[in-house]
């Protein structure tokens, strides 16, 4: 009996060090984040764990994680020399803890706007408190200019992106620190949160021609909603715009799609967009590229039955000219 006994206590000693779930930590990382101003740990925070070479810091692997509803993560690792680790941390609402510079020629400027980066030894627990700020708020709407008059832009994609560095030409337009990622809803408003108050942003917005136009010097203030309006002059741009009416009066709503095929084959779909009437029926899309295009609309009328045209309208966009169209259904 005391024989079985000790062959099984010898069992359970070799199952529980051989057994990963009990075998010593090779090495962590752990930590909490919380609210700057409350204390209070913040739950679905995104901690993204970056492992670099420590001698040309180039990026070798990338793990993420969420925080529970303590604010807590962590992150088992293998420590190995000349590794170096360093964390970014995300949250919407929040100032993130991301780094505005990371370019391998400025070594200097690397653990700018972040956590430090830290090395782990074997064995080691390594612990990091992460606090977050709640950030600004901006918003806005943009509005174009059109043969027609002005009206709001809509379903325009855009980054409020900040400089980083402003005294630099080279660095001006070609490095650039994208804070978030937003676009116009059909009465041209936009909303970013989490904002750090800043004077060096630029609104990037890619219009129809995959160019992008920058708004310069967009300045955020602390502790306040930041409300700007732009207004964008496309008289003179290639476009497309005109009115719909259905049963002799404006739709209560209408969706039109624009899409652009190529001239050489037919079935190659090269753009596509969303345009939205406004309640007068009036539509307006610039910056389009030079083509063929087909357009197709649905919606409701003004007694909200829906109605549906599917490739109703073949035309063709011509360079620096807005196309005005009327349509009747």
């Amino acid at each position: 009996m005391k024989k079985i006994i000790c062959v099984v206590t010898f069992v359970l000693i070799i199952g529980f060090f051989f057994n990963p779930l009990f075998a010593l930590i090779e090495g962590r990382i752990e930590g909490v984040v919380k609210d700057k101003d409350t204390k209070l740990p913040i739950e679905g925070a995104t901690i993204t764990l970056k492992i670099l070479a420590e001698s040309d810091f180039y990026e070798l692997f990338e793990f993420k994680y969420t925080t529970k509803k303590n604010g807590t993560f962590h992150f088992d690792i293998k420590p190995k020399k000349g590794i170096f680790y360093y964390i970014q941390c995300q949250k919407k609402g929040y100032i993130s803890l991301i780094p505005e510079y990371y370019f391998e020629y400025d070594k200097k400027e690397l653990f700018r706007d972040m956590v430090k980066g830290f090395s782990v030894d074997q064995g080691q627990v390594k612990f990091v408190e992460i606090c977050l700020e709640r950030g600004a708020v901006l918003e806005g709407m943009l509005r174009g200019i059109g043969l027609q008059g002005e009206y709001p832009i809509a379903s325009v994609p855009g980054a409020l992106v900040r400089k980083t560095n402003p005294n630099s030409a080279y660095l001006k337009k070609r490095y650039r620190y994208v804070v978030d990622h937003f676009g116009t809803d059909e009465k041209g408003n936009f909303k970013i949160e989490g904002v750090e108050p800043y004077s060096q942003y630029v609104l990037a917005l890619h219009m129809a021609t995959h160019e992008v136009k920058d708004i310069e010097n967009v300045i955020v203030e602390k502790g306040k909603n930041n409300y700007c309006q732009y207004t964008l002059d496309l008289t003179d741009q290639t476009g497309v715009e005109g009115y719909i009416k259905v049963n002799g009066h404006p739709p209560h709503s209408c969706t039109i799609d624009l899409s652009q095929y190529s001239k050489t084959n037919p079935d190659q779909l090269i753009y596509w967009s969303r345009i939205f009437t406004n309640k007068e029926g009036f539509f307006s899309y610039k910056g389009l590229l030079p083509g063929i295009y087909i357009l197709s609309f649905d919606g409701f009328d003004k007694d909200s039955n829906f109605f549906s045209f599917p490739e109703n309208e073949i035309i063709e966009i011509v360079s620096q000219k807005t196309l005005s169209l009327n349509f009747e259904f």
